[in-house]
């Protein structure tokens, strides 16, 4: 099971490295992905 609280983005939290989206790696690990202000899209695995 998995909780997410507070799903609210503000506008501070777009492109500052905040988690935008949970995705389902290949290995069915759940990952994050997050973008960077530069607009880079980086992905980083859920402890």
């Amino acid at each position: 099971m998995i909780s997410q609280d507070d799903v609210n983005y503000y506008d501070y939290m777009h492109n500052a490295s905040f988690t935008d989206k949970l995705m389902v790696g290949d290995d069915g690990r759940v990952t994050t992905q997050y973008t960077t202000a530069a607009g880079e899209k980086n992905r980083a695995s859920m402890i």
